[in-house]
């Protein structure tokens, strides 16, 4: 009965370590930046979940012209095991970073998947973002879901 209980408090010291262990990502971002004509002194914004560890962030993007008014905007999954669920925005501003036009967008990714979007904009536009909005690595929770019964089972039996 004891050999239970220190293989089960064991078992949720390692996994709080691995929690310890994961990189924190923000919940929001600029994903992806596009700048046909930029002006003089205007800051690109950082690329979300870029860090110097050298560790690709789980979700990429691009945004590429096509035609005048025509875009592709594209998500990555660049996570070999994890399903992600992601909010994303495409918007367009002017050179004054006025706003043109925005279009939304919900995935859900599995691992290593790529969608495109083919996406309008006004001819004038200068600038393009994908935004990520909100996302969630929907994965996690199917595994919590898988190991909870085995806990369960083990604190059971050792009563």
């Amino acid at each position: 009965m004891r050999i239970l209980l220190v293989v089960l408090i064991l078992s949720s010291v390692a996994f709080s370590e691995e929690e310890k262990k994961k990189r924190e990502l923000p919940k929001s971002g600029v994903l992806a930046a596009t700048f046909l004509d930029r002006a003089e002194g205007q800051e690109v914004p950082s690329v979300w979940g870029e860090d110097d560890s050298g560790e690709k962030p789980p979700l990429g993007a691009s945004l590429s012209r096509k035609d005048l008014g025509k875009w592709e905007a594209s998500l990555v999954n660049q996570s070999e095991t994890d399903t992600y669920y992601a909010l994303i925005s495409v918007e367009f501003k002017s050179k004054t970073g006025s706003s043109l036009g925005s279009h939304r967008f919900a995935f859900t990714l599995k691992p290593g998947e790529r969608v495109a979007r083919a996406v309008s904009g006004p001819q004038s536009v200068d600038q393009g973002f994908v935004n990520l909005e909100s996302w969630k690595n929907i994965s996690e929770k199917a595994k919590k879901k898988e190991s909870a019964p085995e806990e369960t089972e083990a604190v059971e039996e050792a009563k």
